[in-house]
Parts: C-alpha cells; sequence; structure tokens
C-alpha cells in the first residue's frame, strides 16, 4: 500500500517534513536525557553520597564511553553494552521494563 503522504508531497516538501520531524526528535531526545540525567545524578547525590566533582566525572567519563563504544561497535554500541553487562547478571532490559510495570511508573510531565 503507497503512502498516502508520499504521493501528495512534493520532494522538497518531504524533505522539510523530514527536518522538522528531525528537529522534533532532536528535542525529544534532549529532554529525556536531561530527565534522566537529573534522576541519575540525584540519585548518585543521595543515596550514594557523591558530591559534584564526583558526578561531574561520571558524566565526562559516560560521554568517554559513548563515544568509544560507538567507533568500535557502531549501530550496535547498545547491543554490545547489555550484553556485556548481562554477562555479569545485569539485565538491564529486564530492570527496566520492572520499572515501568505500574502504569504510572515513569512517567513525567517534566518540560525542560
Amino acid at each position: 500500500m503507497k503512502s498516502l503522504v508520499k504521493d501528495k508531497l512534493s520532494l522538497a516538501q518531504r524533505m522539510i517534513v523530514e527536518e522538522e520531524l528531525n528537529k522534533r526528535l532532536d528535542r525529544y531526545t534532549r529532554r529525556f536525557n536531561i530527565v534522566t540525567n537529573t534522576i541519575n545524578a540525584y540519585v548518585q547525590m543521595q543515596e550514594l553520597g557523591w558530591g559534584k566533582k564526583r558526578i561531574e566525572n561520571y558524566f565526562k567519563l559516560t560521554g568517554e564511553w559513548q563515544k568509544h563504544v560507538h567507533e568500535r561497535y557502531g549501530e550496535d554500541e547498545i547491543f554490545a553494552m547489555q550484553f556485556k553487562l548481562k554477562e555479569k547478571g545485569i539485565d538491564v532490559v529486564a530492570l527496566t521494563e520492572a520499572l515501568f510495570d505500574d502504569d504510572d511508573a515513569g512517567k513525567t510531565e517534566i518540560i525542560v
């Protein structure tokens, strides 16, 4: 079945729509990252007793690892990390899905 939108939009229009969708995706990705990073930093501070320097170092190391893993594994970077964690008995997918067993868990109305 052909896409109705594709048939009605010119190439220039499709490029404009794609550009706008990419901008929105980037904005939502940034919001998601800010929310999850805020939660991570807060837990590190409150529950683990980490201070500013240790939290900033964690963020720096996380960024370096993301870059390293992306360069080494490309599109499979998350799978590679999940595999290594699973080898140690840490199933990130199962842990994450358990957070969302409750219909309201993990939902947020925070707009950054």
